[in-house]
């Protein structure tokens, strides 16, 4: 059994690729709209200002900063877009390597904890690789509009040259522990329920046979 590669003039196929589009517009429209509730968020957090509501404080950073300041950190914001596209790659080609191996069993589908290892193997790689723009974007949230005349990418570099590259995983732990655990039981739940649902098409399609089985009978005994 080999994994099929993909044609993409194939009409499943253009429905996944419709979808990661349709997913990716979603995404960056969601963290566009959103920005301003993150960096009012993040400032309240950090100056621990609980006087003040979160509209408060965006009309504020718009009175004082204007849009920009409600817009900084937008760039990370839309590279994090691609963490979950990372995951799901990351967990559904490890899924098909894992049926590969499992079909010289005879087996064809993973299980539920087969689901939740992989799940959070693929989140603990996507937050690996992202993490650093959440500290970007966090800094970014904290710098007045007229103090922060870098980009994402300029403020990556300073960071690593003045701080290390240690400075850009800082937190990364609860991160971890918070996202992966969580990710890693969605898949789980997600093939419980898959199991689950399969079980019950299957109970309803053998009940409908027995049914029409019992219905022949009864019209044959009939007729005799």
């Amino acid at each position: 059994y080999e994994i099929p590669s993909c044609d993409w003039s194939s009409d499943v196929c253009s429905s996944d690729l419709n979808s990661l589009i349709t997913g990716l517009s979603a995404g960056i429209v969601s963290r566009v709209i959103t920005n301003p509730i993150w960096v009012a968020n993040t400032r309240m957090t950090v100056n621990k200002d609980s006087s003040s509501s979160t509209l408060k404080v965006i009309y504020n950073i718009y009175q004082n900063e204007g849009i920009n300041g409600l817009l900084s950190g937008l760039g990370p914001a839309l590279i994090l877009v691609t963490s979950p596209m990372i995951q799901f790659t990351i967990y559904e080609q490890l899924k098909n390597l894992l049926i590969k191996f499992k079909r010289v069993k005879g087996l064809n589908t993973i299980s539920s904890i087969d689901a939740l290892l992989l799940g959070s193997f693929g989140k603990l790689i996507a937050i690996l690789i992202t993490y650093p723009y959440y500290t970007i974007r966090a800094r970014m949230h904290m710098k007045k509009i007229e103090d922060n005349n870098d980009n994402s990418f300029k403020l990556f570099y300073k960071i690593i040259k003045n701080e290390g590259i240690n400075s850009l995983y800082k937190g990364i732990e609860s991160k971890i522990l918070q996202s992966v655990l969580s990710a890693g039981l969605i898949f789980y739940f997600k093939e419980e329920m898959m199991s689950f649902v399969e079980l019950l098409i299957n109970q309803i399609n053998n009940k409908n046979i027995s049914i029409k089985k019992i219905t022949s009978k009864s019209k044959n005994v009939f007729r005799k």
